[in-house]
């Protein structure tokens, strides 16, 4: 158990935007990311550290490219038990909806 967060950005860091959406880019990619994309293993649920590995990769790469290098964003994991982090299991967060990741994708 315990409580697990995930924040948008590292310190000194700042959340990006997409306009056209109107989204942050954190929330793109964390809805993509629940609707089944960061399903490492396929097993059609999603655990926390899938989700953080999936965030961490893909902001920080979109806002690496986007800025040409000039601004950085990485979501930070936050857990009040070292335990997951050193057996490195961490509790499910959803089944994987497999409807929601075919609307996504014709986003």
């Amino acid at each position: 158990g315990g409580l697990y967060v995930i924040t948008a950005y590292g310190t000194l860091e700042r959340s990006h935007v997409l306009h056209a959406r109107q989204q942050t880019i954190f929330g793109h990619f964390a809805a993509r990311g629940m609707a089944g994309e960061a399903d490492e293993n396929g097993d059609r649920s999603l655990d926390v550290g899938e989700l953080f590995r999936y965030l961490e990769t893909n902001v920080a790469v979109w806002a690496d490219e986007a800025t040409a290098g000039y601004s950085h964003q990485t979501p930070q994991l936050i857990f009040g038990t070292a335990e997951a982090e050193s057996r490195g299991t961490f509790p499910t967060v959803l089944p994987v909806a497999g409807d929601l990741l075919g609307d996504l994708q014709a986003l």
